[in-house]
């Protein structure tokens, strides 16, 4: 049988800034061999990340880890987990953005307009004959915002294929501040 860890935070009461917002400490964390180098600035920057994020107000501070994919020689790239469920997503942080004016504030969401609009017009260039999209902007509609910044929006279409046949199509898109990240469309069953 494995033994039984609690976070220290568990154990003792929490700190807190001024402001009321708590304060984590090394005994909050989970160290190993890949986290140990980096105490001071994993700890930092969760701590900064907790203070200025307005959705990482619930945060895993033994998630924090250093990132395989975001690393590279001589500079290390940190993520830790904020949220949890469905809800839960990764915010990235070096050593650079803790000596930087950078702040961590939650990602924007695009204007919901925007979003329903670029996703028609991927729907439009995805089709066979643009000119008989019929897109839905109400009964199939549905909008959601995720606390990473990212919107999704899930609809359908119809439009004509090259036999003249009108065919119902869904679309998916995913969208962030900046526009379209990807889309999928796929034949109705």
């Amino acid at each position: 049988m494995l033994p039984l860890r609690l976070a220290s935070r568990f154990l003792r009461g929490q700190m807190r800034d001024a402001a009321g917002v708590q304060v984590l400490t090394e005994d909050d964390f989970i160290w190993d061999k890949n986290t140990s180098p980096y105490k001071d600035i994993i700890v930092a920057g969760v701590n900064k990340i907790h203070r200025e994020n307005s959705r990482c107000k619930e945060i895993d501070p033994s998630s924090a880890y250093l990132s395989g994919s975001k690393s590279s020689p001589g500079k290390p790239v940190f993520f830790v987990t904020c949220g949890s469920g469905a809800k839960a997503f990764n915010v990235w942080f070096s050593k650079d953005d803790l000596g930087s004016e950078k702040v961590f504030e939650a990602a924007k969401h695009i204007d919901k307009a925007t979003a329903i609009s670029l996703c028609e017009t991927y729907a439009r260039n995805a089709a066979t004959h643009p000119s008989t999209v019929d897109f839905s902007r109400v009964i199939d509609l549905a909008i959601n915002e995720h606390p990473n910044g990212r919107t999704t929006v899930n609809s359908t279409f119809t439009a004509k294929n090259s036999f003249n046949l009108e065919i119902k199509f869904r679309i998916r898109c995913l969208l962030d501040a900046t526009g379209l990240v990807e889309a999928a469309v796929n034949e109705a069953g």
